[in-house]
């Protein structure tokens, strides 16, 4: 008797915010996403290194927890769905 299991492949968060970043936000935008993960994480943003924003973007997203990676790009994919800016705008009023 054979047992079929479902398998679900997951993505890695970095990967899924790394795409959103590249087929949806400009350079300025994922710039500014730079900042904003910098600001949250209380980190200078010269740390994210020099280079192209999406570079930038993926040695910020370094910074993050498995967890808070994942909750963030559920966030941004969320907001993609509906329209939404997917870079917040300012501080903490944005967070």
């Amino acid at each position: 008797m054979r047992t079929y299991v479902r398998y679900h492949p997951t993505v890695d968060p970095a990967a899924r915010i790394l795409h959103l970043a590249r087929t949806r936000l400009g350079p300025e935008e994922t710039a500014r996403l730079v900042s904003w993960l910098a600001w949250r994480t209380g980190r200078p943003q010269v740390l994210a290194g020099e280079g192209p924003p999406d570079q930038r973007l993926e040695r910020a997203l370094g910074w993050l927890s498995a967890e808070r990676a994942a909750r963030l790009a559920d966030w941004l994919e969320a907001r993609d769905r509906v329209g939404a800016p997917l870079v917040p705008r300012g501080g903490a009023r944005d967070a």
